[in-house]
């Protein structure tokens, strides 16, 4: 199979819990850039083609949660797209451009494509004289657009708003977001750094220092030195932008200081965060 554009494109499984399959679901998610307005109409279009000789299923959805979800499972996903695929994606090998549109109700942050039904909910048809017993999928020029009129998103509120600086006081940045496992921001990350970049330049003489926390999944030293890579990220940028290096330092303390449990995707996505202590005014 070859991309439809470009050099690279995305697969999941999306059937074949009861015929034993391991990993009989996988989902794509992406954090967008900006959380779905409520009342917007928006359009969605990607190109789709089917693992020749696998299940053909019909129930390929589009959902939107509003927080990651990283929950290690095999379980399905049991939930109400906002859109479903409206036909069975030939098994020939060629990609099918799959399209609609919806009003979003919630602003919701994550995009998921998948299966959101059991096996015995999905409308299926098995390719004849094969002995695969699971639907396969590909996905390629994944797009979401608003349909005018288009409306504002809200404008999120800042984190250093009525804050006045003084020694040892901390600011948790829990929306600064990295690509997992790295130190690269993702689009998002942007506002709150823009959010510290301003707090800075209003306060001159403040001097901080940018402590990064990581959960608790993957090895404890290993965290440690992502949580400092990810903090020393932070400081570089604001250099970047202008800000002295004389007036920043960077730490990081892995995940020895939860702030909520990690036994769950909520709280993760807490534990992940970027704290600014002032140091001196």
């Amino acid at each position: 199979m070859h991309a439809y554009s470009g050099v690279s494109f995305a697969g999941i499984t999306v059937y074949g819990c009861n015929k034993g399959k391991p990993h009989c679901r996988e989902y794509i998610q992406v954090q967008m850039d900006e959380p779905l307005v409520p009342g917007q109409v928006y359009g969605f279009t990607c190109m789709m083609a089917h693992l020749q000789k696998s299940v053909s299923v019909k129930n390929v959805g589009l959902w939107f949660s509003d927080g990651e979800l990283d929950e290690m499972t095999t379980d399905p996903l049991i939930e109400t797209p906002m859109l479903t695929l409206d036909r069975l994606i030939p098994s020939d090998g060629n990609w099918y451009r799959w399209s609609g549109q919806f009003k979003a109700e919630h602003s919701s942050s994550y995009l998921l494509i998948g299966n959101f039904s059991n096996d015995e909910d999905s409308q299926v048809k098995v390719q004849p004289r094969s002995e695969l017993r699971f639907g396969y999928y590909y996905l390629d020029d994944v797009r979401l657009f608003k349909i005018p009129p288009i409306l504002p998103p809200p404008a999120p509120e800042s984190p250093f708003k009525n804050f006045v600086p003084k020694p040892g006081e901390v600011v948790t940045l829990g929306n600064i977001y990295f690509e997992h496992d790295r130190t690269d921001f993702m689009p998002r990350a942007l506002i709150q750094l823009n959010d510290l970049l301003d707090f800075l330049k209003q306060y001159p003489t403040v001097q901080i220092e940018v402590i990064g926390h990581t959960d608790n999944v993957g090895l404890p030293e290993y965290n440690q030195q992502l949580s400092m890579r990810r903090s020393a990220a932070v400081v570089a940028w604001l250099k970047s932008k202008g800000i002295s290096a004389k007036r920043m330092k960077s730490s990081g303390f892995g995940a020895s200081q939860p702030v909520r449990t990690n036994y769950s995707s909520a709280g993760r996505s807490l534990n992940r965060r970027v704290e600014i202590k002032v140091i001196s005014i």
